[in-house]
This record gives C-alpha cells, sequence and structure tokens, in this order.
C-alpha cells in the first residue's frame, strides 16, 4: 500500500497491482490489508441499522430476466470533533451522479487518485461508490474545517489538526483501487479514524475478521 501521497508512490502501489494481475482480492483479502494499515470494522450495530434504514442495503433479488448491472452502494456517518463539531452522513452509487435537471454530473476529483485495474481496465473507477464517498468527504471536512483554522486544509500540518471518525459501509468487497483510495484518504487525514464494512446480499462478509497481515518494506507476512 502507498506510502505517502506522492505520485512515485501511487506510482509504484499501481504497478504491483498490475503485476499481480488483480483487480479486487474479495472480502477475505481486502480486508487482512485493510487491518494491515490501520482500518477497523464497522460495528455490527451500525451494520443493522443500516441494513434496516436503507433499502439498497438489503438483499438484492435475483433478476428473472438475466444478468443486470450490479449497482455498489456506499453509506458513511461521520463525526468531526475538531477545529469545528459536526456530524452527518453521506450516500453514493457507483456510475454517474444525477443532476438536478435529471442530468449526468461526472466530477472530476481533486483529493483522490483511482488507479487503473489490469484486467477491468476500461472501467472508470473514480465512478466506483466508496471512491466518490470518499473524494465528497475529503471536500466536505475541508470546507467545515478551513474556517476555524488559520491555513488551508490543503497543507499537511493543517489537516493534522482535523479529528474525528467514520463509519464506511459497501455493498460489495472494494477493488483494489478504491483500498488504494482509502490509504490515501487515511494519509490525508490521519486523525480521522475510519471503519469499513463490506455487504453481500444483506450480510456481513465475513462476520469475523481474519487474522491480520503484517507489511513490512517489500513484504507482506501474515
Amino acid at each position: 500500500m502507498p506510502e505517502s501521497l506522492s505520485v512515485s508512490a501511487l506510482a509504484v502501489y499501481a504497478g504491483c497491482i498490475a503485476q499481480l494481475r488483480v483487480d479486487n482480492f474479495g472480502a477475505t483479502g481486502s480486508r487482512l490489508l485493510m487491518g494491515a494499515i490501520g482500518i477497523g470494522e464497522t460495528s455490527l450495530h451500525f451494520v443493522e441499522r443500516v441494513v434496516q434504514g436503507l433499502p439498497q442495503f438489503s438483499a438484492t433479488p435475483m433478476s428473472k430476466t438475466g444478468p443486470m448491472q450490479p449497482r455498489i452502494h456506499s453509506y458513511a456517518e461521520y463525526e468531526i470533533l475538531h477545529p469545528v463539531r459536526f456530524h452527518g452522513a453521506l450516500a453514493r452509487e457507483n456510475g454517474l451522479q444525477v443532476a438536478e435537471d435529471g442530468g449526468k454530473v461526472a466530477c472530476r476529483p481533486r483529493w483522490l487518485r483511482a488507479i487503473t485495474l489490469p484486467i477491468n481496465a476500461y472501467v472508470e473507477r473514480e465512478l466506483c461508490a466508496e471512491f466518490q464517498l470518499l473524494e465528497d468527504l475529503c471536500s466536505l471536512f475541508a470546507s467545515k474545517s478551513s474556517s476555524r483554522l488559520a491555513f488551508s486544509v490543503r497543507d499537511e500540518a493543517a489537516r493534522l489538526h482535523v479529528s474525528g471518525t467514520i463509519q464506511l459501509l459497501v455493498t460489495g468487497s472494494s477493488c483494489v483501487s478504491c483500498l488504494g483510495a482509502m490509504r490515501q484518504f487515511q494519509l490525508l487525514w490521519p486523525n480521522i479514524a475510519i471503519s469499513v464494512g463490506m455487504m453481500r446480499n444483506g450480510a456481513i462478509s465475513p462476520t469475523k475478521r481474519p487474522q491480520p497481515l503484517r507489511i513490512e518494506r517489500g513484504n507482506i507476512q501474515q
């Protein structure tokens, strides 16, 4: 996983993924990587509350007419404690967002960078549900916090003053590009603790975190 936000560090991560020839590590593999970099797991209470309150997170019925384009949804609840206290929730789904006039909106990211996947190379990963959500959270936190800080949150020193928590739920296992986006979010906001849950057919999967990995320079150990 990237150790910094530099172009070279992200290029190394993209190169590693290209060599592995994998787009998605699945639920278990993704949790192993997230656990290794300090991303926690959402609480069962949070998952149950989201499933009960948001129909898109319940079990998805099978199509009777054939395969359908999968819709991936992401939902996050956040609480920022400093430098200004605020909380809220945000939901996104994969694909182009719908504008108020009914048209499609494609906003270029300003904070995070997606990577091209080795297999599905023509799928635009900036449109992944969790990528869009994390990008929008960055913009929201920057807007809310800048008024209380003497300098811009574009500066790393300013972002160190922003602290809080996020719980994020996704209806599927995140692709390796989105795992990289989660890591970038961590590096951008090191004092915002993030927990992630992944679901399949209305159930959290897996229910128990596997034995964590230890990532050392150039090696991954279990």
